[in-house]
């Protein structure tokens, strides 16, 4: 009866272990930045291009699915969403900060609009 319980033990740790290490390859670590990483100034009435830098656990740049969003929209405006790179362009002088989020992973960079 002891050889039965610490097989089952045994079996059931196995089974714990496999599910946790399932859990943890279907998971990729990422990383997400904006190009260009400074701080963006800008003249009301021009453009900047912008680039999604998405990086897997290893480093290497992946595709994913990515949100541009700006906390003041009155200050300006993406020509894209959705796209890996769009344009920036400015509306109207004033300060805000742009994000970049992937798969609730964010990056943010400053936009000064003169």
């Amino acid at each position: 009866m002891k050889k039965v319980f610490c097989l089952a033990l045994f079996c059931f740790l196995i089974g714990l272990a496999g599910c946790a290490e399932k859990n943890r390859l279907t998971t990729p670590l990422m990383t997400v930045a904006i190009d260009p990483v400074e701080k963006i100034e800008i003249a009301a009435g021009t453009d900047k291009e912008l680039t999604a830098v998405v990086r897997d656990a290893s480093g290497n740049i992946i595709d994913q699915p990515v949100v541009w969003s700006i906390n003041d929209p009155g200050i300006g405006e993406f020509s894209s969403e959705t796209s890996k790179n769009t344009t920036f362009t400015a509306l109207a002088p004033g300060d805000a900060v742009i994000t970049l989020t992937c798969f609730g992973i964010s990056a943010t960079v400053d936009v000064s609009v003169s």
